[in-house]
């Protein structure tokens, strides 16, 4: 399942609780915004330097979720990316009042604009 199809120039990981299991996971840690799908149904996006343990920390926590997309950022790149898709895609695990900057549209843009699969919608 690894390299969904995307119009994305930026690596795109999707990954299952299957496919945590059976695809190879890059030693090196994961660095990006991660969308939680339930269903797939989008639930919450967030942000990690860390994108695994992160995603630890939401099973340890109840965040329920069967798969999860990841757009591999630069650390410093974060928190645009993040509020950029907060506000696009509005999740209901999120809060809404992330701040929209067209800064942050240029950024995503940069990094080459996450659009949700076929047959994947927010929940």
């Amino acid at each position: 399942m690894l390299g969904l199809r995307s119009n994305s120039p930026a690596p795109l990981f999707p990954l299952s609780a299957h496919g945590m299991i059976t695809i190879h996971i890059p030693p090196r840690l994961l660095c990006g915004v991660y969308f939680l799908f339930t269903d797939h149904h989008l639930t919450y996006i967030g942000q990690s330097r860390n994108v695994l343990r992160r995603l630890g920390q939401h099973a340890e926590s109840g965040l329920v979720h069967d798969e999860v997309h990841v757009i591999e950022a630069e650390q410093q790149h974060l928190t645009g990316l993040e509020s950029y898709y907060i506000s696009t895609l509005a999740p209901p695990g999120n809060s809404q009042s992330h701040p929209m900057f067209p800064k942050y549209r240029l950024l995503a843009q940069e990094y080459g604009f996450y659009h949700l699969p076929d047959g994947y919608d927010v929940r």
